[in-house]
């Protein structure tokens, strides 16, 4: 069999397997919890010392306070939000995108019902204590900065609505994408309402330090790590494309190059932010994994054809610049506890594993690699994977067929029928968040610990 063009292009240059220097990403994940919770027990405090025991002694007073602990929360949370998104490398290798994303969305949820709670509480709470019916309930807008705030209110529930999975689904990335930016908008007018609106800070000097520190601290975090590391990255680098492979009949390698590529410090598994300086594709940022390992000469990314953006990227010519974010993503060989390692893939899922081969199979690792697809003709990397099993490198098996198909390609029958000793492997599994989730069920019925799987999913 003749050698795969990424090998007889430029030959990969073969670093030692990273090992892990910082703890389980889930004792990590559990500490930043610790010090959000410990940050919103600060903002109750403060809102408690500056609460008089007479603005509690009937009901309206007391659903006003319980508006004003909301609204506090609430803006609290937002600032957490935009930290969880934004991208700071260390957070980014030691938790990982797919964990950040997961805790971004669920926080997502009780930041709406926070604010929520704190409009409809300050609202009942004014009616009840100066006796407004409901029809005079808009006077309370005269409040200084109100209006801001009821924008952004809006401004989040159109973004959590945009959100919402079956919205999402039927949005393009891009309109999703931008739509998150307003979130910028809708701080500043918080900070304007909070600022002018809430007692606490009118004399509490602590409060006031506090709230104005995290502000501060949170816009300077998003602007180093989101327009200044880019920048300099981009410039350091200077990568551009070079080559454009086919390799299935909708997906595509691109390859690049640039300067000091030895000095990107990225890891097999992890990926970028890419941004082509083309015609109709310069305003727009995607993420893609690295489907090979990096080297000192090229990177390569693989692109399916998932959406627009991505389809009109199969026509990418060579010499187009490139502007790129990262490396970013913790789903790499230094997660794996065990010699024999397991690689589930479904679709383009197979970017980020493919990567992983490399420096497993150099380091002598027993490596299977299960890789789910509706049809020979879907298979990215065929000829590579051909040439890896028959090196005796790797031991590939196909799953082919419908979902629906009885049994699954997945079944827990399927894998230990291929895989007998799944039990005492690590599992990397990437792909869709349908395909994760059958794949997930499938090896906790074959009795594979948690603590060896690890997963991303691969979606836009």
């Amino acid at each position: 069999m003749s050698t795969p063009f990424a090998y007889r292009a430029r030959p990969l240059h073969r670093s030692r397997l990273s090992t892990r220097a910082l703890p389980p990403r889930e004792y990590i994940a559990a500490g930043l919890f610790g010090l959000v919770i410990v940050g919103a027990i600060a903002v109750l405090a403060f809102f408690w010392m500056d609460t008089p025991d007479t603005t509690l002694a009937n009901l309206g007073g007391q659903a006003t306070a319980a508006g004003q602990a909301a609204g506090m929360l609430g803006a609290y949370l937002v600032l957490i939000q935009v930290l969880l998104m934004a991208r700071i490398p260390w957070l980014e290798r030691a938790i990982g995108s797919d964990w950040l994303t997961a805790a971004h969305r669920a926080s997502g949820e009780s930041l709406v019902l926070l604010l929520l709670a704190h409009a409809a509480l300050i609202t009942l709470g004014y009616a009840g204590s100066v006796n407004k019916v409901p029809s005079q309930f808009l006077m309370i807008l005269d409040m200084p900065y109100l209006l801001d705030a009821t924008i952004g209110l809006g401004l989040l529930l159109l973004i959590g609505f945009i959100s919402a999975r079956a919205v999402r689904r039927r949005v393009r990335y891009e309109t999703w994408q931008y739509t998150h930016y307003l979130v910028y908008l809708a701080i500043v007018l918080f900070f304007t309402h909070e600022f002018t609106a809430g007692g606490t800070f009118d004399a509490n000097y602590g409060a006031r330090l506090f709230a104005v520190g995290l502000y501060v601290a949170v816009a300077l975090t998003v602007f180093a790590f989101r327009v200044v590391k880019p920048v300099i990255f981009s410039m350091r680098h200077r990568l551009r494309v070079v080559d454009v492979q086919r390799e299935s009949d909708d997906a595509v390698s691109i390859y690049l190059t640039g300067r000091h590529l030895r000095r990107l410090q990225a890891e097999p598994g992890q990926f970028f932010r890419w941004r082509f300086l083309a015609r109709g594709f310069w305003w727009q940022s995607h993420p893609f994994s690295l489907s090979a390992a990096p080297n000192r000469e090229w990177l390569r990314i693989t692109v399916g054809a998932l959406g627009d953006h991505t389809r009109a990227l199969q026509e990418l010519q060579p010499g187009v610049r490139v502007f790129a974010e990262g490396p970013y993503g913790a789903m790499t060989a230094a997660l794996r506890t065990r010699r024999k390692v397991v690689l589930i893939a479904g679709g383009i899922g197979i970017t980020p594993l493919r990567a992983l081969i490399d420096p497993l199979a150099a380091a002598g690792e027993d490596l299977v690699l299960l890789y789910r697809a509706s049809r020979r003709g879907d298979i990215v990397f065929h000829r590579e994977l051909e040439w890896l099993a028959a090196g005796g490198r790797l031991t590939v098996h196909y799953l082919l067929g419908p979902r629906d198909a009885n049994p699954g390609p997945l079944s827990a029958e399927r894998i230990t029928s291929l895989v007998p000793d799944i039990q005492h492997r690590d599992v990397f599994l990437c792909g869709s968040s349908s395909m994760i989730q059958a794949a997930g069920q499938s090896l906790r019925e074959a009795r594979v610990p948690r603590r060896h799987i690890h997963k991303e999913r691969f979606t836009f």
